[in-house]
């Protein structure tokens, strides 16, 4: 889609851009060819998405754990981002010191969600294994203190003359962590759930941009929101629709890979297997009297019952928000680069610009699949969270939880 793209706006002379802007509907269609700075933009911007996807690819193959060595840069690299905007560095250097409550602040939320998620999602032993049972188990606790060491550290630091700048740099540090170490942890939570639900919301994520660029290119010509002018409806609903198609197909293709759909419950480099959960295992559905009739007419008769997974519905739903609530992440970004008056968050990624333009819609898509998953998904499947809060018990507990759930089992069978 992007080398045809390309070559038809090159053959028409059309005007840059994958999707046309308000200016360019306007102009009914005025045309200019493409000139060397553009093509050059394009050849750096197409491959630095191959090598990307290539990139990723092979982190997918190496496992869970180089994965999710990949979601702790992203995090470390979009807080450098985010926070160096605020920068005023004459006043940075006038206070010793002061940058290092930033990186404390840092550390500290990914100490809450890590440790949090140390404690839910791995066993005991594992979290034994690192020596940090004692920290993880007290996890509550030592966060708060952490947490108000910050704050003690930061009035420590306050200096007469500055305190307009540092208390404004207390809010903007607290408001990244929020947006982006906290939001960010979900994309972890997920990872170790199964692959699949890092992976396939991400490649949801991908198809709505690339075909909203194919459709606006082709047939944009309505605005669809001010802070980005080049997006178009035709654009977006064109890939809400290709999307919602994604939703429902990939998971067909991602389910037959035990590397994908397998929780992990350590970082260890081994691929993981285990017995397939329900939402992978197809199930038949009967199809409508009207569409057998119609089938059978042309010889498919024998399509009277399709075999879908669950995964598969479950699909569409996450593909109706990556397509149509998902790029409100993007938005976001657009109005806080309007605000400072800049074109991307940084230079990292050529003709991309920084993690954060790479990652907005990302973010919150991931967040939506945590909570997801966990309501209607996880609550229905997750035996393993019973057993691993009854292997925390004291032995003398453990016996007082077999007798009444020996109560409610014969209670059940009696009924």
């Amino acid at each position: 889609f992007f080398c045809f793209s390309i070559a038809m706006r090159h053959r028409h002379g059309t005007t840059s851009g994958g999707e046309a802007s308000a200016n360019q509907a306007a102009s009914a269609g005025e045309a200019k060819l493409l000139t060397k700075r553009d093509w050059s933009k394009w050849n750096r911007r197409f491959w630095t998405t191959w090598a990307m996807i290539g990139g990723l690819l092979v982190l997918v193959a190496m496992g869970h754990f180089a994965v999710a060595a990949l979601v702790f840069v992203c995090q470390v690299m979009i807080f450098t981002e985010i926070v160096t905007l605020g920068h005023v560095l004459s006043k940075e250097q006038q206070l010793p010191g002061f940058r290092f409550l930033y990186w404390y602040w840092f550390v500290a939320a990914l100490f809450f969600m890590y440790g949090r998620q140390l404690l839910e999602v791995f066993p005991d032993d594992f979290v034994d294994s690192l020596g940090m049972g004692f920290a993880v188990r007290r996890h509550s606790f030592f966060s708060f203190v952490v947490y108000i060491l910050g704050v003690v550290g930061f009035v420590l630091s306050l200096k007469k003359g500055h305190y307009k700048y540092q208390f404004t740099m207390f809010a903007w540090v607290h408001l990244t962590v929020f947006l982006v170490v906290i939001q960010s942890s979900f994309l972890m939570y997920n990872l170790f759930e199964g692959m699949i639900w890092l992976v396939f919301p991400a490649l949801l994520i991908v198809t709505n941009d690339v075909m909203a660029y194919f459709f606006g290119f082709f047939w944009g010509k309505t605005p669809l929101i001010k802070l980005s002018p080049k997006k178009t409806w035709e654009g977006f609903i064109g890939a809400s629709f290709c999307t919602l198609i994604g939703g429902f197909v990939y998971p067909l293709v991602m389910a037959r890979f035990q590397l994908l759909v397998c929780p992990k419950h350590d970082l260890t480099w081994a691929h993981p297997t285990c017995d397939v959960e329900y939402v992978f295992k197809p199930e038949p559905y009967e199809l409508p009297s009207d569409v057998v009739s119609v089938l059978s007419m042309v010889g498919m008769s024998s399509w009277g019952t399709v075999n879908i997974m669950p995964i598969q519905w479950h699909g569409v739903i996450i593909a109706i928000f990556s397509s149509v609530i998902a790029p409100f992440g993007g938005f976001f970004a657009s109005g806080f680069k309007r605000g400072f008056q800049i074109k991307d968050f940084g230079n990292v990624i050529p003709g991309h610009g920084g993690v954060t333009d790479r990652m907005d819609c990302q973010i919150l898509n991931g967040m939506f699949v945590y909570v997801y998953y966990q309501t209607f998904i996880a609550t229905v499947t997750e035996v393993s969270n019973v057993v691993t809060s009854f292997a925390r018990l004291s032995l003398a507990d453990q016996w007082v939880a077999m007798e009444q759930m020996q109560d409610i089992l014969k209670s059940n069978t009696n009924q």
